[in-house]
């Protein structure tokens, strides 16, 4: 199998334009593989909804602003549905790839049809599987991910895109990808992480892709994080819940 079509890249940005502006001059840096952009604004101040507004040209295939901050979830999902590609990237504004990062994501599903996700390699993340220091990227090697993966930056199939929003809509979270019941990038992408390998996809964390990850950049100004993370953990424990009582294997 070859890969040729161009690969989506999702970018959800409430205010930060610095940081969305060094995500940005690092994609069109050290991206080799053809790619075109999806930018949503998510309820920013002017000035971000500004700079979002006239990216509409060149590698940005669309743009989009939501009235106000509907947080990770929301702001995604609105997104994929502006996204028709075959492959697509769910990439946080506050990463910085590096060369040929993409390049060695889609590669995998080159060499394994029954991958759902490629995820790079990291600097900051919760999960062990995936973290390495900058210095250590290129000595990486690929490996299949049991467990959460951080949607720090993703490549996605179509495939498992569609499988997961139907079961996403059985667990409450409507038709899509993120579940759209939490609140503001706490847990709803380990509830997806946990959908995909329950479907029976495979996830990767893949050898010399690596992506710095500043972290936490847009929880930081929202404030009452802690309300946002207790409710979210009581919908993450239920999700658990309903998802270990369903038989998925058969239904990718």
């Amino acid at each position: 199998m070859e890969i040729t079509e161009k690969v989506a890249i999702v970018i959800v940005s409430y205010n930060r334009l610095d940081m969305l502006e060094r995500c940005l001059a690092a994609i069109r840096l050290n991206t080799r593989y053809p790619y075109e952009l999806v930018l949503i604004d998510n309820g920013s101040k002017e000035e971000t909804a500004g700079f979002i507004k006239a990216q509409e040209n060149g590698d940005v295939r669309c743009t989009s602003r939501l009235a106000n901050n509907e947080g990770f979830a929301r702001g995604y999902n609105a997104g994929l549905t502006l996204v028709d590609s075959e492959y697509f990237v769910v990439m946080n504004n506050d990463t910085v790839p590096h060369d040929g990062w993409l390049s060695k994501l889609i590669n995998i599903f080159v060499e394994y049809p029954n991958a759902g996700i490629a995820s790079p390699y990291t600097n900051y993340t919760g999960a062990d599987s995936v973290r390495c220091r900058e210095d250590d990227a290129e000595d990486t090697t690929t490996k299949v991910v049991v467990g959460d993966l951080p949607a720090i930056c993703w490549l996605v199939s179509r495939r498992c895109y569609n499988a997961t929003c139907k079961i996403i809509e059985e667990l409450g979270g409507g038709r899509n990808f993120f579940h759209a019941e939490f609140d503001y990038g706490f847990a709803e992408d380990i509830v997806t992480s946990l959908v995909i390998s329950k479907l029976g996809f495979e996830k990767y964390v893949v050898g010399g892709s690596f992506v710095f990850h500043q972290g936490a950049a847009t929880q930081a100004i929202l404030g009452r994080v802690g309300d946002y993370r207790a409710r979210n953990k009581k919908k993450l424990e239920w999700c658990k819940s309903e998802l270990g009582k369903m038989v998925l294997g058969e239904r990718i």
